[in-house]
């Protein structure tokens, strides 16, 4: 509500400064103020973007953190007198549709989404085109929310390879594996990626230090 404020307390600080150098005639309310009748603002409008796994818990309007006393005859009056100034609200965790849009905004939206498959998002980084001319920030952004180190380093190159984003989440993958020393969640893991087309046996069998048949008899021993 503070920012919103600021924001129109800016615009009206700059039509002020305008009207003073343009010099044209007002009449005395608008001289005193230094605003012309015609004047209007740009709406300001602030989007709450919610990334948490759990359920949003807080208050969704100045409404939800006001005391308006015990009697509800009295309370129902308040309410009426006093704004409710609710969230624009995006739940990420509850919304999929993205369409509406248009900037690097989707995109990013559009994987985080995928956060919770590996295969899926990988599949994505290598079928979209926008995803391998990404600005800075959104890379940055993406490895803060993702915590993965190896998007947080990336910066869009003029000569950047095609998959880049695609090769580094899933040699992130195998990292943080390897880190947990979870033997099944490894083979698993792998498994996963060779199966959705993300892998090649041949990298896959070397990653799990076994031959090609070995990994191959085991992929088939764990139903896939």
């Amino acid at each position: 509500m503070l920012q919103d404020s600021l924001s129109y307390d800016r615009q009206l600080k700059e039509i002020r400064r305008n009207n003073r150098v343009s010099a044209v005639q007002t009449d005395p309310g608008e001289f005193l103020s230094g605003i012309r009748s015609s004047d209007r603002l740009h709406p300001v409008i602030t989007l709450v973007v919610y990334w948490g796994e759990e359920p949003w818990n807080g208050a969704r309007s100045l409404h939800d953190i006001l005391d308006f006393g015990t009697d509800p005859v009295l309370a129902h009056e308040l309410k009426q007198l006093v704004p409710e100034y609710p969230l624009q609200f995006l739940n990420l965790s509850e919304e999929h549709d993205y369409s509406v849009y248009r900037s690097e905004l989707r995109t990013l939206f559009e994987l985080y989404n995928r956060r919770k498959d590996w295969g899926n998002f990988i599949r994505y980084a290598r079928e979209h085109e926008e995803c391998r001319h990404l600005d800075p920030e959104t890379y940055w952004t993406l490895g803060i929310l993702l915590n993965t180190g190896k998007l947080k380093e990336m910066l869009p190159q003029a000569e950047r390879k095609e998959h880049d984003m695609a090769n580094n989440v899933i040699d992130e993958i195998w990292e943080h594996a390897m880190e947990e020393g979870i033997e099944k969640g490894k083979l698993k893991t792998l498994y996963d990626l060779v199966q959705n087309g993300l892998l090649s046996i041949k990298d896959a069998a070397a990653q799990a230090a076994m031959t090609e048949s070995t990994f191959m008899a085991e992929m088939q021993k764990a139903g896939y």
